[in-house]
């Protein structure tokens, strides 16, 4: 459990500063000034704090304001890489990549919804809300079996092949973008952060473009080897495991990459 600004203890993913639920309706019922979007068709978000970081930028949890309320994440890009990417062309890529997900069954993909630029200039990004944990935290603060593992590790591996056979990129593989919650059908994987690096990568002036293509094959490799370094902690820290595990993770990835 962490805290809230006010106190109160709020389950939260690793890093975070959660909000707990008083504070989330006194957020969402101040006043405040919403971001300005790229595209004024685009329905205005109320930040309401901060859940996590990383290389790229801030997220925040945020509420959506449209014919169907909803939270959201808000991922604000760092001010340090926005003066080598071209915002409109981000923008674009983002929106590209949003309708070709919306062809697709989206169930535990943290689909983007929109781009845009605040008033201030910031590169913005909106995605639906995933509550859970962190796969290392939810794996750490509870004794999962090596089946629950096992079942958490091909539906991981089927998202990423849902994604593959689409021709999507994720671009970010790794264990802060896998979300685990727990369900009557058992823990449920999401992948967050879906199609974003690409089209971060594609928006830069050539010069600062990573040296890594980000053409369909190169990109499915990367993202295999994104799940296989998820993939062996998943399996090979499971109690009671025993040397194969770690055969059992390339033999996922191996089987991913094929299809």
């Amino acid at each position: 459990m962490t805290a809230c600004a006010c106190g109160a203890d709020v389950p939260g993913r690793d890093g975070s500063t959660p909000v707990c639920p008083a504070c989330l309706i006194r957020l969402a019922l101040e006043p405040t000034t919403a971001a300005e979007a790229h595209d004024s068709e685009a329905e205005p978000v109320r930040l309401l704090g901060p859940i996590g970081s990383g290389p790229h930028g801030t997220v925040y949890l945020a509420y959506r304001q449209h014919d169907d309320p909803s939270l959201v994440t808000v991922k604000l890009l760092n001010v340090e890489h926005q003066h080598s990417i071209d915002s409109d062309g981000f923008c674009a890529s983002v929106r590209e990549l949003a309708e070709r997900l919306e062809s697709i069954p989206r169930a535990g993909l943290a689909a983007c919804l929109e781009a845009g630029v605040t008033a201030e200039g910031r590169i913005y990004v909106v995605a639906p809300y995933v509550a859970g944990s962190s796969v290392g935290s939810y794996l750490s603060n509870r004794r999962c079996p090596a089946s629950e593992r096992l079942a958490i590790a091909g539906r991981l591996c089927a998202l990423v092949a849902r994604l593959h056979h689409h021709g999507i990129i994720h671009g970010s593989i790794k264990s802060p973008n896998v979300i685990v919650a727990e369900s009557p059908a058992g823990a449920i994987p999401a992948l967050l952060d879906v199609g974003i690096l690409p089209a971060i990568n594609q928006s830069r002036a050539p010069r600062a473009r990573p040296a890594l293509s980000d053409d369909l094959t190169t990109g499915k490799l990367r993202d295999v080897q994104g799940l296989r370094a998820v993939l062996i902690p998943l399996l090979v820290d499971s109690p009671g495991h025993d040397m194969d595990a770690a055969g059992s993770a390339e033999a996922l990835a191996a089987l991913l990459a094929h299809r």
